[in-house]
């Protein structure tokens, strides 16, 4: 999801500088209900991972 978003972003950018704003604007739209719901659930599950690791290195 993140990846693909990081494309659709790409995409939109290069293809607005040629006056093409149609890709960009679908990143706009999808940004607030698709895209930082997906990056926040990646970071949270980062830090539970790390969080997790930490607890069982020092029972190790």
């Amino acid at each position: 999801m993140i990846i693909g978003g990081s494309f659709l972003f790409l995409i939109g950018a290069l293809s607005s500088i040629y006056g093409i704003l149609l890709p960009y604007k679908i990143f706009q739209e999808l940004w607030f209900p698709l895209f930082i719901p997906a990056i926040s659930l990646f970071f949270t599950a980062v830090l539970v991972e790390a969080l997790f690791n930490q607890i069982n290195a020092r029972k190790g």
